[in-house]
């Protein structure tokens, strides 16, 4: 994530980093929930009799479950610079961004009023919630400014999201420590993840949605209309068995056009294999055994850790077959929290 800080943090609010002359930056906003359902149970839920029986699964974030959110909304904004030529005219320099630039999208969305910026780091829109990639044009035409929200701030007391958060990664309201974030570890960390953060891991295997989960905006969130990012139901909780065996077959296949693709294969079967040490569920041990033959040793030491949990080995901290496993562990409490508005990383 060294393209974060790579230039001068301040340029980050500046439309001039992506288009030299740049007068005006347009907003927009897509829908990417498939409703406001909650499938898998949160940290500190009680479990159901059914979901203890249900088999280990991998947790997909819901903006990587359809389609790369850079591919289609880039293709849309394309489109819309080719539509606002006649008005704004052949000679107007434009130039489209998708989460691809170190540029505070969330901040522009919030000055042209799409939403605000909330305790979770994310941009809430009052009718559709957290659920919702950022997008945007730079020009270097002058179009007449949006008003931001007339309240900046509709979380009010509310503090759901820093409270659910398993490895209290919020060092504050709109401050996230990307070094504590699970989707830090399942999608930009590149080699082995330090045991001591794997338990906290539990079923992630790819990013994490728990602060948008726990968030009474997102009660409202409907569906996206737009049928590429709607959700695929193999990347819905898939299985952690028939998920490894995917990607052993072929990663690109499985998720090629996907916003997965970050992680890579090594990352998916290293995330794969800590879910697996984590959710206790003895039919994955022949998973384990094969891949700790893996010849990348990232994903085969993940592998044996696994399999030494699996079978309750005490020299690794092995928990044994339906052990309590971190994915139910209790959300961490947080006190009280300094105000700021820092960025977090994650689409828009």
């Amino acid at each position: 994530m060294r393209w974060l800080t790579a230039e001068d943090p301040a340029r980050r609010g500046d439309a001039e980093t992506l288009l030299p002359g740049a007068r005006s930056v347009l907003m927009v906003g897509a829908r990417y929930a498939d409703g406001p359902r909650r499938e898998d149970p949160l940290p500190g839920e009680a479990v159901g009799a059914e979901d203890d029986e249900r088999p280990a699964i991998g947790r997909i974030s819901n903006y990587a479950r359809g389609a790369d959110y850079h591919r289609v909304l880039g293709a849309k904004l394309r489109a819309l610079i080719d539509d606002a030529r006649p008005l704004l005219g052949e000679e107007a320099a434009m130039r489209a961004f998708v989460d691809t630039a170190p540029i505070l999208e969330r901040a522009f969305a919030a000055a042209a009023g799409i939403g605000w910026l909330a305790k979770n780091a994310c941009l809430i829109h009052p009718g559709t919630g957290s659920y919702v990639f950022l997008g945007g044009i730079v020009t270097d035409v002058e179009l007449a400014a949006s008003a931001p929200l007339a309240s900046p701030d509709l979380c009010g007391s509310c503090t759901a999201c820093l409270d659910a958060c398993p490895t209290d990664a919020f060092v504050a309201p709109r401050v996230l420590d990307a070094r504590r974030c699970i989707t830090y570890w399942t999608v930009e960390h590149r080699g082995a993840v330090p045991e001591e953060w794997r338990g906290a891991l539990g079923e992630h295997v790819f990013g994490c949605d728990i602060c948008q989960q726990v968030c009474p905006w997102n009660k409202w969130a409907a569906p996206t209309t737009i049928a590429e990012l709607a959700p695929r139901p193999e990347n819905d909780a898939p299985p952690l068995v028939e998920l490894i065996a995917r990607v052993e077959a072929s990663f690109k296949k499985a998720f090629g056009d996907t916003a997965v693709t970050r992680t890579r294969k090594r990352g998916m079967l290293r995330n794969a294999a800590i879910a697996a040490g984590n959710s206790g569920d003895p039919a994955l041990r022949p998973a384990m055994d094969r891949l700790a033959g893996s010849e990348d040793e990232v994903v085969a030491e993940a592998a044996r850790w696994a399999r030494d949990r699996l079978t309750g080995d005490p020299s690794r901290g092995g928990c044994g077959p339906g052990s309590p496993t971190a994915s139910r562990m209790s959300p961490r409490r947080h006190g009280g929290h300094g105000e700021s508005t820092e960025r977090a990383p994650g689409p828009g």
